[in-house]
This record gives C-alpha cells, structure tokens and sequence, in this order.
C-alpha cells in the first residue's frame, strides 16, 4: 500500500506521521529536544539534536513500513520558522543555531529601522522589523561571529537544513523566506535592495522554490543511516 510520511520539526520534537491515502494516521513516530534559553534573553540549539532526531524517527518510520509492505510515495516536509543556522561547504554547522525565541537582536532591528525604514520595510516584506525574523540574528552573526559568518556558504532555517540532511540540497519555500525580512512578497524572491542595505551576502541565501514543491529525494546517506529507503521524493510543505 501507499503512504504519504510527513516530516515537522517544531520547538520541542521532531515528529513522523505516516498517512495512508485516504488521510489515516497509521504510524507517529516522534523525538524530542529542547532550546538552550540563556542569559539576556538569548536562545540556542544545536543542530545535532535535529539530526539525531530525524535519524530516529526514520529509522523507527522504516521499520513500520517494511513490516506492513508499505511503499512511500513521499516525505513532506514543515518546521517552525525564523532560526538561523550557518554550514560550511559540507553542510557542517558553523555556530549554534539561532532560534526563534531569541532576543538579543534590538541593536540589529535598531540598524534596519535607521538604514531602511519601517514602513519600506512592512510594505516590501508584509512583516514588521522584530527580533523574531531571520535577518536581525543573520546581521548579529556577520557582526559577532565573524570567523562563522566568513566561513558559512549557506543561512539556512531549520526546515531547510533538515531538508539538506534528507536531499543534499540547498533549498527553501516561500512561507519560510517571508519570516526573514530578506523575501519580497510581490514578487516572491529574496529583495536585493533590502539584502544589500543590511550588507548581507545574497550568495548565503538558500534558493526558494513555492510551497508544495519537490526539492530532490532521500539520498542512498540517508537510507545506509536509517533504512528508509532512497529516491524517494520530498516535498517542501510550508512554515
């Protein structure tokens, strides 16, 4: 029979819920982790507890599928948005992630008022200048974590490095690149005016595909890993 595996890795876990095609939940597999949440309001998370949890999951998800000769049409894959997360050329992370929850980007929101405004900010982007969104935490790297900023080839979120460990590519969607204050909602595409005022590398950006697309499959890493199995398709499911 054929199922549908739908990957989301949200604040506390990473869950697998394998559906069959009428809508029926048959197997959740799920593993949990926590933020580190420090002083002055500070949040981190290392990304070795996304992968070791999207090892597990998988790795329980296939054994379900090869014992009831289930066949996965595709993984779909969601997150929560708005953390950032530098890799090297290898996909190695650079410095821990930058979650969401983290607030210790004021001066960085201050720079984006000064140098662009917030009304051409909100009418660009659809969102308002905020420690939430991706750009304040990318500018807080390039100007604290310089030697991780020089060396990172992408600023991925962390849908879009569990994407990376399932397919080896760098890739986001339009619901994720709308929480950076780098996506123009007009045309959707990243906004070379904005992205060059804040004196961020467009090149650091992953390329943006619409929700609903397929990225690429699991790779023959991925199944020597968990044994779920390679080529199978994964689809970018939104933030």
């Amino acid at each position: 029979m054929e199922v549908i595996v739908a990957l989301d890795a949200g604040t506390s876990s990473i869950r697998a819920v394998i559906f069959d095609m009428e809508g029926t939940i048959l197997k959740i597999s799920s593993s949990t982790y926590s933020p580190q949440y420090e002083e002055n309001m500070k949040v981190r998370q290392s990304t070795e507890t996304w992968e070791r949890g999207l090892y597990t999951i998988l790795k329980e998800s296939a054994s379900f599928l090869n014992s009831n000769s289930y066949h996965p049409l595709c993984i779909s894959l969601t997150s929560q948005r708005a953390s950032v997360i530098p890799v090297d050329r290898n996909g190695i992370t650079l410095y821990p992630a930058l979650m969401w929850q983290d607030k210790t980007t004021s001066k960085q929101c201050e720079q984006i008022v000064a140098r662009i405004g917030i009304e051409e900010v909100y009418h660009r982007t659809g969102v308002r200048i905020d420690s939430y969104f991706s750009a304040p935490k990318m500018m807080w790297l390039a100007q604290n974590a310089s030697d991780a900023y020089k060396k990172c080839i992408k600023l991925l979120g962390v849908q879009d490095y569990i994407a990376y460990l399932l397919t080896g590519v760098y890739v986001t969607d339009f619901t994720q690149a709308s929480r950076t204050l780098l996506f123009n909602i007009s045309n959707n595409s990243w906004d070379d005016q904005i992205i060059a005022e804040l004196d961020l590398d467009q090149s650091l950006l992953p390329d943006v595909v619409a929700p609903g697309s397929m990225i690429g499959s699991t790779t023959k890493s991925i199944e020597s890993l968990t044994n779920f199995p390679a080529q199978i398709p994964v689809i970018l499911a939104g933030g």
